[in-house]
This record gives structure tokens, sequence and C-alpha cells, in this order.
């Protein structure tokens, strides 16, 4: 029988839509339980692999590192942290296909990124839906990025004042280092802001400015740059009163400092560590004039211990703010009021005590350490798993302080970084051959 045209579209279409009909949607599991939706690209891959019947497949993410999905326990694993995230498959709907995904509700959001900002008049004829549409902050994307940080001073100059930036520096007077940053969390109102002050230093002459910037955690936010000529004076009082209004604690008592009700909390910072750090995140494997006498084997354990990037991608996927607290600058001090407020958030766990003492104890959490929850308003810690999750960062933050300080220990030697990070942990360390008895062991 002859197929006309009209037919084989037909039987095309129903083709077709037997085929969308048969895709899955795939989804990994975010932090407060929240489900976040795989590229199509991705979907497409692992829903070819399923019905192959692979066991695993790998994704390369946007961010460079690749994750396996194991198909078996439906579990995403980032195979150089071994963190997990769980997974699922979806049946989309045809017209679901073409919809796109709706944009993240900003609660109090404006309240936020326009505190300070300076008030501006309507031009004539501008309509309400016009203004509204200038003041709606972009959509930023959730890669996550790590960038290496210029240092100069004792701290660095914060990478969006463009313009003292390379032209300037953060002023010091012996261990007053005048550069703060805030934070506070207020889960009953979608609050998770930042607050930072520096005080510059002009390179180039004694010229003196107050640079503040604030606004949501993981947004860029407001920022004003307020001019001091060559007033020293002038710049530390903008400086000191600026950090009381927003904390009602005196500068000078800071080392005392206590958090006061509906004002800023402080991030202490280890500026220490700064005094010989250098613009790498990395081991660097082959520096010039100097080989490692190690074994390979071992070098390649040294090189995972401290590699700093594979640590900070580890506290970046639990939503550790980096860009307010950079690895090794949090203080011993801030890390032990992290687990205090673990701790509290323990008790209201085992109590089963009021819902107003749990959201109190978790503001207090993400007020110590900052989290980079996007729009979304962080979760309250309601489970024993997710407590042992944020227990699991402070671990890692507390390890990321000694791999620190253990990299940067090694610069000015004249061994090989990797040799002089293998004689500061006080150990021996031989590989086994793969046919010894020890080597079957477990």
């Amino acid at each position: 029988m002859r197929r006309t045209r009209g037919s084989r579209n037909k039987n095309q279409s129903l083709s077709e839509n037997e085929e969308v009909e048969s895709i899955a949607e795939w989804q990994w599991q975010g932090d407060g339980g929240r489900w976040e939706s795989y590229p199509s690209a991705a979907c497409a891959l692992l829903n070819s692999a399923l019905s192959a019947g692979k066991p695993a497949v790998t994704l390369n993410a946007g961010s460079g590192t690749a994750y396996e999905v194991d198909l078996k326990n439906m579990v995403q694993i980032n195979p150089v942290t071994k963190y997990r995230r769980r997974v699922r498959n979806q049946p989309v709907k045809p017209e679901h296909l073409n919809e796109a995904e709706p944009e993240p509700v900003q609660v109090k959001e404006e309240e936020e990124e326009t505190e300070e900002q300076p008030v501006t008049k309507k031009r004539r004829g501008q309509s309400k839906s016009q203004t509204k549409s200038k003041e709606t902050p972009k959509q930023e994307g959730n890669t996550e990025v790590v960038k290496t940080v210029v240092m100069k001073g004792r701290a660095p100059v914060d990478a969006e004042c463009k313009a003292k930036l390379g032209k300037a520096h953060v002023y010091s007077e012996g261990n007053d280092v005048y550069d703060v940053m805030l934070n506070q969390t207020n889960l009953q109102f979608n609050n998770n802001k930042f607050y930072l002050i520096q005080l510059l230093e002009d390179d180039a002459s004694k010229s003196f400015s107050v640079w503040m910037r604030w606004g949501r955690v993981g947004k860029v936010g407001q920022n004003s740059l307020t001019a001091c000529g060559g007033d020293l004076l002038k710049a530390k009082d903008v400086f000191k009163k600026k950090f009381f209004d927003k904390t009602k604690n005196e500068w000078e008592q800071r080392g005392s400092f206590e958090k006061v009700a509906g004002k800023y909390d402080m991030v202490f910072m280890d500026y220490s560590t700064n005094e010989k750090e250098e613009n790498t995140t990395t081991v660097d494997a082959a520096p010039k004039k100097r080989s490692c006498k190690l074994n390979p084997k071992v070098q390649s354990l040294l090189e995972l211990i401290c590699d700093l990037k594979a640590m900070e991608e580890c506290v970046l996927e639990m939503k550790f703010d980096t860009r307010k607290a950079p690895l090794g600058k949090l203080t011993s001090e801030q890390i032990r009021a992290g687990y205090a407020a673990l701790k509290k958030i323990e008790e209201c766990l085992k109590k089963k005590g009021s819902s107003r003492d749990l959201l109190e104890a978790c503001n207090q959490f993400y007020t110590r350490i900052p989290h980079d929850f996007g729009l979304r308003p962080p979760p309250v810690i309601r489970t024993d798993a997710e407590l042992k999750e944020k227990i699991s960062l402070l671990e890692a933050l507390s390890d990321i302080q000694i791999a620190v300080k253990m990299v940067q220990s090694a610069a000015d030697s004249d061994e090989h970084p990797l040799d002089r990070h293998y004689h500061s942990l006080k150990c021996n360390l031989l590989p086994l051959d793969s046919t010894c008895s020890e080597f079957k062991v477990g």
C-alpha cells in the first residue's frame, strides 16, 4: 500500500511522542532537601546508561569536576571529596519539556540589597514597572568558582573594589588590621547578609579611604567608597563608627566582642597566615631547581593531602562561603563558636524543644560560620544527619587550618615543598607492594 505524506508525518509524530514519553528528568538533592534538575545533556546520558544496564556513569560538571553517579544506589559522588548526594529520576510530561524553570522567589531580598542605598529620583514619564525592573537583581548562576586572591599586606583588598584593586592595601598598625567581615543570619525573615568594612591606604601616597560592601551572602551587593585624603584620623573614625553602628561593639574592644540581638556578628580571621602567603592555592609539584626525593606514590599521597583546591571544593559543596571566610583564615575561636552553636542544636533535637529555640540556635551557627544559600532561606537543621553534616564541615575547616600552615611553612625552604610537608608529618610512609601480605589485609 502506498504511504502518503500525511501518514508519514503522522507516524513520525507518534514516534516522537513515544520518545518524549520515555524521557525521564534526573535530579540531585541539595541542602534542605530541595531537588535540583540536571542539565538536559546530563539527563540524556543518565537515561542512556540506565537503559544499557550500566552500574555507574561519569558526569562532567561545569566547574570542571567529574562526578560519578551510582545508578544502583542512586547517589552522586565527588571522586575527590567522596561527598555524596541522593539522585532520582522523574517522568516528564511532554508539555513540561518546553517550560522554563520558575525563578526563585525573593523573600525580603530587596530590603537587604537596598540597605543604605541612596534614594534616586524617578525620571518623568517612567512607569513603576520600569523602575522595579531596574532594581531587580540579576540572577546569578549556581556555578561555584574558586578565585585566587592577590595578597598585599596583612589582608587582601576586596576584589569588588575596582578603583583601589592593585593600587592600595589594607591599612594596619602592628596587630590591628583595619579589615572586618560581619555576618548576620535570621531564618525567620530569610536574612543571610554580610557587611565588609576596609580602611585602605594608597600604595603611591599617604591617601586613605574606607571601602564598604554589604548585601546577601553570595551576592555582590551594594558598596560605597569614602575618600579621606591624607586624614588618617577621619578614615579611622568612619571605619570605627560604621563598625559600632552595625555591631554595637567598640572597635578597640573587639577582642571581647559580644553579639547583640538584631545586630551583626564579627567573623574572626587569623591574619598571621597572611604574612608568608603566596598567590597559589595548590602544591607546586615541580618547582624550579628543586627535585623531590620521595617515592612517586608517596608524592601523590602528599599532593592529595595538601591540595587546597580540593579542600575548598569540599567545603563549597557543604555551602560554606569561602569568600566571606577564606580557607585557613577562620580562627580556632570562631570554629569553636560554631561547635557551641551545634551543641545547642543537638540539645534542641534531643529534647524536642520549641521551634523558636531551634531557630535561634541555627541563627547562631549560620551567623558564626558563613554559608551561601543564594536567594533560598537557610535551612533549619532538623535531623541528626543534617547535624552530622555540619559537624563534618567544622572538622574539615579545622583540618584545612593545619594544611594551610603546612603549605605555607615550605615557602622559604630550600627543600622541595613535598619533602618539606613529608618531614612536617613526622612519620615514615612506605608504599606497599601489591603482592605482600600487609597489602591484602582488609
